[in-house]
């Protein structure tokens, strides 16, 4: 944590804690040879505390734990969650899979309703070419309400970013279904699919837009996704999609971070509205 100048307040390491026979499984796991733990994301909650994402993975069993952290204002723990992708006996196995990644969590509902939104992939346990997007929608103290899978066929498919839009329902980007070019997704309040659209880029047809990175709701109800596009493979640009509400292409746009025709690689991650309408996006950028 810093202040606004950058300064830093504090700094917080979260290892497993409690006394359950998950606990101890992930505990043997982490502290055996082979074990990746990875912050993922951090959100903070109307507490001024903090949600913490966070994944552990073993390489030489392949299970993979996703951790809810919910800390107060100066990161200390007050509750953990463990979410497990492959040892679930009950009907939440039907969700995840044997290779698992959760990519997003934001903040979801209002009042009694608040909770929590995670977004990722899974591929599924008998078949790698079987790949899924899920959505898990949790209440305050993490445990699971409900969650819901999109694209469950044999295809390639991935979610990175989900927010709340103004109705109450979800909108997603990523891949989706194996076309080279972003998903946006829109869902109801409890997961199901009102919409979904690939886009190509309009601006230069000859080019084709990969996944989208991120996706946040615009002042006039529509979308603004933050991706890349490429014309060979080997040449990419950071782009921008601006679609309406009900999922309509209205624009796109990319930017010539290096010189385009020399080579190169620049991308969307993270895309904002700014308060004078226009927008900011933050990525990275690899000279050829």
């Amino acid at each position: 944590k810093t202040d606004n100048n950058g300064n830093l307040l504090w700094t917080k390491q979260y290892a497993p804690e409690g006394n359950d026979s998950l606990y101890n499984a992930i505990y043997s796991l982490i502290y055996g040879p082979y074990y990746d733990k990875i912050g993922v994301k951090v959100r903070q909650t109307d507490d001024n505390g903090y949600i913490v994402l966070g994944q552990i993975n073993n390489s030489t069993t392949n299970l993979t734990y996703f951790q809810l952290i919910k800390t107060n204002d100066i990161g200390q723990v007050l509750w953990t969650k463990y979410l497990d992708s492959n040892n679930f006996t009950n009907s939440y196995y039907n969700q995840f899979g044997i290779s698992s990644h959760i990519y997003d969590i934001d903040i979801a509902g209002s009042g009694n309703s608040k909770g929590f939104i995670l977004l990722g992939q899974v591929i599924d346990s008998t078949s790698y070419q079987n790949n899924y997007i899920v959505l898990i929608r949790t209440d305050s103290a993490g445990s699971i309400l409900w969650s819901k899978k999109y694209f469950d066929s044999q295809c390639y498919s991935i979610g990175f970013s989900v927010k709340e839009t103004k109705d109450n329902g979800f909108i997603i980007t990523g891949w989706g279904c194996g076309q080279a070019s972003p998903l946006a997704l829109k869902t109801d309040s409890i997961g199901d699919v009102q919409w979904k659209y690939n886009y190509q880029c309009r601006q230069a047809p000859d080019d084709f837009a990969l996944l989208g990175n991120s996706i946040k709701q615009t002042y006039d109800g529509g979308y603004i996704i933050g991706c890349c596009k490429t014309e060979s493979m080997a040449i990419f640009e950071a782009n921008l999609i601006k679609i309406d509400s009900a999922g309509n292409f209205q624009w796109d746009m990319g930017y010539d971070v290096n010189d385009y025709n020399t080579g190169g690689i620049s991308d969307a991650f993270n895309v904002i509205q700014c308060s004078d309408t226009g927008y900011a996006f933050v990525g990275y950028n690899l000279n050829a």
